[in-house]
Protein backbone atom coordinates (compact mmCIF):
# COMPACT_ATOMS: atom_id res chain seq x y z
CA UNK A 1 0.00 0.00 0.00
CA UNK A 2 1.62 3.55 -0.79
CA UNK A 3 0.89 5.85 1.48
CA UNK A 4 0.46 10.19 0.45
CA UNK A 5 0.24 12.84 2.75
CA UNK A 6 -2.23 15.91 2.85
CA UNK A 7 -1.58 18.73 5.23
CA UNK A 8 -4.45 18.57 8.21
CA UNK A 9 -5.71 22.33 6.70
CA UNK A 10 -5.88 21.38 3.33
CA UNK A 11 -8.33 18.10 4.07
CA UNK A 12 -10.54 20.41 6.95
CA UNK A 13 -11.13 22.94 3.95
CA UNK A 14 -12.32 20.37 1.82
CA UNK A 15 -14.23 18.78 4.09
CA UNK A 16 -16.00 21.69 5.56
CA UNK A 17 -16.79 22.90 1.85
CA UNK A 18 -18.54 19.81 0.40
CA UNK A 19 -19.77 17.41 3.65
CA UNK A 20 -22.64 19.80 4.04
CA UNK A 21 -24.07 18.49 0.75
CA UNK A 22 -23.89 15.13 0.59
CA UNK A 23 -27.07 13.51 0.47
CA UNK A 24 -28.81 11.38 3.35
CA UNK A 25 -30.73 9.16 0.97
CA UNK A 26 -28.59 5.59 1.16
CA UNK A 27 -30.63 4.10 -1.91
CA UNK A 28 -28.41 6.57 -4.14
CA UNK A 29 -24.87 5.88 -3.13
CA UNK A 30 -23.04 8.12 -5.81
CA UNK A 31 -24.54 10.97 -3.68
CA UNK A 32 -24.43 9.89 -0.53
CA UNK A 33 -20.97 10.21 -0.44
CA UNK A 34 -17.77 12.87 -0.51
CA UNK A 35 -15.85 12.50 -3.94
CA UNK A 36 -12.21 13.17 -3.13
CA UNK A 37 -9.80 13.40 -5.98
CA UNK A 38 -6.42 14.30 -5.47
CA UNK A 39 -3.31 14.95 -8.19
CA UNK A 40 -1.69 17.47 -10.30
CA UNK A 41 -1.08 19.29 -7.52
CA UNK A 42 -4.56 19.66 -5.81
CA UNK A 43 -7.23 17.64 -3.54
CA UNK A 44 -10.78 18.20 -5.13
CA UNK A 45 -13.61 17.61 -3.18
CA UNK A 46 -17.41 17.05 -4.48
CA UNK A 47 -20.42 16.38 -2.84
CA UNK A 48 -23.98 16.28 -4.29
CA UNK A 49 -28.12 15.69 -2.57
CA UNK A 50 -29.91 16.69 -5.29
CA UNK A 51 -30.37 19.95 -4.85
CA UNK A 52 -27.23 21.45 -4.13
CA UNK A 53 -23.53 20.64 -5.37
CA UNK A 54 -20.34 21.67 -4.32
CA UNK A 55 -16.51 21.18 -5.06
CA UNK A 56 -13.48 23.01 -3.47
CA UNK A 57 -10.23 22.82 -4.34
CA UNK A 58 -6.81 22.95 -2.39
CA UNK A 59 -3.73 22.94 -3.29
CA UNK A 60 -1.31 20.62 -1.72
CA UNK A 61 2.08 20.16 -3.57
CA UNK A 62 3.61 16.74 -4.22
CA UNK A 63 0.43 14.47 -3.60
CA UNK A 64 -0.21 11.46 -5.46
CA UNK A 65 -2.90 10.77 -7.78
CA UNK A 66 -6.03 9.08 -6.15
CA UNK A 67 -9.81 8.63 -6.35
CA UNK A 68 -11.99 8.35 -3.17
CA UNK A 69 -15.70 7.87 -3.01
CA UNK A 70 -16.11 8.28 0.94
CA UNK A 71 -19.63 7.45 2.31
CA UNK A 72 -20.86 10.34 4.56
CA UNK A 73 -21.17 8.86 7.54
CA UNK A 74 -17.39 7.98 7.21
CA UNK A 75 -16.92 11.72 5.98
CA UNK A 76 -18.26 12.86 9.21
CA UNK A 77 -15.90 10.32 11.12
CA UNK A 78 -13.09 11.62 8.73
CA UNK A 79 -13.81 15.30 9.48
CA UNK A 80 -13.32 14.48 13.46
CA UNK A 81 -10.00 12.96 13.05
CA UNK A 82 -8.71 15.62 10.60
CA UNK A 83 -9.40 18.10 13.58
CA UNK A 84 -7.51 16.20 15.67
CA UNK A 85 -4.42 16.78 12.85
CA UNK A 86 -4.94 20.54 12.76
CA UNK A 87 -5.32 20.77 15.84
CA UNK A 88 -1.60 18.70 16.83
CA UNK A 89 -0.59 20.14 13.63
CA UNK A 90 0.19 17.24 12.36
CA UNK A 91 -0.45 15.77 8.12
CA UNK A 92 -3.14 13.15 7.41
CA UNK A 93 -1.74 10.51 5.95
CA UNK A 94 -3.67 8.55 3.56
CA UNK A 95 -3.31 4.72 1.80
CA UNK A 96 -5.72 2.32 -0.13
CA UNK A 97 -5.83 -0.81 0.13
CA UNK A 98 -8.69 -2.73 -2.87
CA UNK A 99 -12.01 -1.21 -1.41
CA UNK A 100 -10.57 0.27 1.82
CA UNK A 101 -9.10 3.55 2.81
CA UNK A 102 -7.17 4.15 5.83
CA UNK A 103 -6.52 7.46 7.26
CA UNK A 104 -3.51 7.71 10.08
CA UNK A 105 -2.69 10.79 11.90
CA UNK A 106 -0.48 10.56 14.41
CA UNK A 107 -1.19 7.38 16.55
CA UNK A 108 -4.59 7.85 15.41
CA UNK A 109 -5.88 5.15 12.82
CA UNK A 110 -9.35 5.35 10.79
CA UNK A 111 -10.64 2.78 7.89
CA UNK A 112 -13.19 3.21 5.88
CA UNK A 113 -15.14 0.97 3.07
CA UNK A 114 -15.41 3.35 -0.14
CA UNK A 115 -18.15 3.10 -2.95
CA UNK A 116 -17.35 1.82 -5.60
CA UNK A 117 -20.12 2.89 -7.59
CA UNK A 118 -19.72 5.27 -10.57
CA UNK A 119 -19.18 9.26 -9.20
CA UNK A 120 -21.75 11.63 -9.79
CA UNK A 121 -21.32 13.88 -13.32
CA UNK A 122 -19.89 16.65 -11.27
CA UNK A 123 -17.91 18.52 -13.76
CA UNK A 124 -20.72 18.20 -16.32
CA UNK A 125 -22.98 20.23 -13.44
CA UNK A 126 -20.26 22.41 -12.59
CA UNK A 127 -18.75 25.40 -14.76
CA UNK A 128 -15.10 26.10 -14.93
CA UNK A 129 -16.10 29.66 -14.88
CA UNK A 130 -19.03 32.08 -14.16
CA UNK A 131 -19.54 34.32 -16.95
CA UNK A 132 -22.43 36.72 -15.10
CA UNK A 133 -22.03 37.78 -11.89
CA UNK A 134 -25.10 39.56 -9.77
CA UNK A 135 -25.02 41.82 -6.98
CA UNK A 136 -27.53 42.12 -4.59
CA UNK A 137 -28.28 44.42 -1.96
CA UNK A 138 -27.46 42.47 0.99
CA UNK A 139 -30.79 43.13 3.71
CA UNK A 140 -32.91 42.46 0.72
CA UNK A 141 -31.42 39.27 -0.04
CA UNK A 142 -31.69 38.40 3.65
CA UNK A 143 -35.48 39.23 3.76
CA UNK A 144 -36.10 36.90 0.86
CA UNK A 145 -34.09 33.87 2.25
CA UNK A 146 -36.23 34.44 5.87
CA UNK A 147 -39.27 34.97 3.85
CA UNK A 148 -38.48 31.06 2.46
CA UNK A 149 -37.53 30.03 5.39
CA UNK A 150 -41.11 30.09 6.56
CA UNK A 151 -42.66 27.68 3.72
CA UNK A 152 -39.29 25.67 3.58
CA UNK A 153 -39.68 22.15 4.81
CA UNK A 154 -36.83 20.81 6.93
CA UNK A 155 -35.47 18.38 4.47
CA UNK A 156 -35.32 21.29 2.08
CA UNK A 157 -34.29 23.97 3.84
Amino acid sequence: MVWTTVPGDAARTVLDKTLFSASDDHTRPFINCVYLVAGDGKLTGYSADGHRVSRMAVDVEGIAALTLMIPKAGAEHLRKVVDEAVAAKKPVEIGVSGPDVFFRVGNVRYSVKLFEDKPFPYDRVLPESATYRARLPRLAMLASVKAMMLTADDKSS
